[in-house]
């Protein structure tokens, strides 16, 4: 009788913690929604198989996010791409960085004829856009 009250009591309160465990810190959440929005906001927000917020809180290295912004309104005025250390077999943040870059423009120019410029936002949750060049990387 003891063991279910406790089982009764303990897998909601435990299902609960997971859950709020998966969503992005509020503070991400809101300082990512003044830059992102659409499909961009989604992909950066989304949990789940292969969604960015899932690939940080489990990935033991980085992962890397890079935005790019266009006149093109068909596209929602925005292209980004995600890439983590562990898909691309690299460990030096910057290569990862660069090889998100790299997908992002290279997504951009296979949907929009409109000069797109993608740049880093993000390591991990740590948002770097609109910030410093030269951002250090730990």
């Amino acid at each position: 009788m003891m063991k279910r009250l406790l089982t009764t009591l303990c897998i909601p309160a435990l299902l609960l913690c997971a859950l709020a465990a998966c969503a992005a810190p509020q503070l991400v959440q809101d300082e990512a929604s003044m830059y992102l929005k659409g499909e961009c906001l989604k992909k950066f927000l989304a949990w789940g198989p292969y969604g960015y917020q899932q690939r940080v809180q489990f990935s033991i290295s980085h992962v890397a996010f890079a935005l790019g912004e266009t006149e093109d309104d068909a596209i929602g005025n925005q292209v980004c791409a995600a890439v983590d250390a562990f898909e691309v077999g690299v460990s030096d943040p910057d290569q990862l960085a660069a090889i998100a870059i790299a997908r992002c423009n290279e997504f951009a120019s296979s949907i929009t004829s409109h000069e797109v410029n993608c740049k880093l936002f993000a390591v991990n949750n740590k948002i770097v856009w609109g910030k410093e060049e030269d951002v250090e990387f730990k």
